[in-house]
């Protein structure tokens, strides 16, 4: 036996890295624990009106408590996301405006509406523009995300998120303005989830 015969394998350089599904399924299963949390605020919640009071006033009723484990999940589905995404090879740019995106979000339920309200409110601003970037970015940072399926999902819901706020500064309730936003940026989430998942 040679010298040579006992050198180890030259793995692949990514070889270590771990596998996005993982990551990708905790993402989705974020989007479904923060519905589960506002819908359920919404339903115990007699005197809430969800077409003109925002999800963050749900911290301010009964059960209130809820909404920080609400935004703590809403932050690891997008932290979950930007991690799947990085590990299945995503250029620089999507993958830190999602951990900036995370990072808001959570702030959001450590801050919450009532006691901490200008943080509050600046914490979901930036959550939402940092989302919106990254789903803007991500067709061009990642090849399973460049067909015209997936292009229309990400940025057929950042439009949407976009015309949410937009709508909710005149023409909608501020109720259904955030929630439709929201439905966009859960969708994009799940759909992109699932893309990584089954990769």
């Amino acid at each position: 036996m040679t010298h040579s015969n006992l050198r180890p394998p030259v793995l692949p350089p990514d070889s270590h890295f771990p596998t996005p599904r993982p990551f990708a399924w905790a993402a989705m299963a974020g989007c479904a624990f923060f519905i589960f949390c506002v819908v359920f605020l919404t339903l115990t919640q007699a005197d809430y009106d969800s077409r003109t009071q925002l999800m963050s006033e749900l911290a301010l009723g009964r059960g209130g408590l809820l909404m920080l484990f609400a935004f703590l999940a809403l932050a690891l589905a997008t932290g979950m996301l930007a991690l799947a995404l990085r590990y299945a090879g995503t250029k620089a740019g999507t993958v830190p405006v999602l951990f900036l995106a995370a990072t808001a979000f959570a702030a959001a339920g450590i801050f919450p509406l009532g006691s901490a309200t200008t943080p509050h409110i600046v914490s979901i601003g930036t959550a939402f523009i940092a989302s919106g970037l990254a789903m803007y970015l991500l067709p061009g940072s990642l090849i399973l995300f460049s067909g015209r399926r997936w292009r229309l999902l990400s940025w057929g819901c950042a439009a949407t998120m976009a015309l949410a706020v937009a709508l909710g500064l005149s023409l909608l309730p501020a109720g259904l303005a955030q929630r439709l936003a929201a439905l966009a940026l859960l969708i994009w989430i799940v759909g992109s989830g699932w893309r990584l998942s089954r990769d």
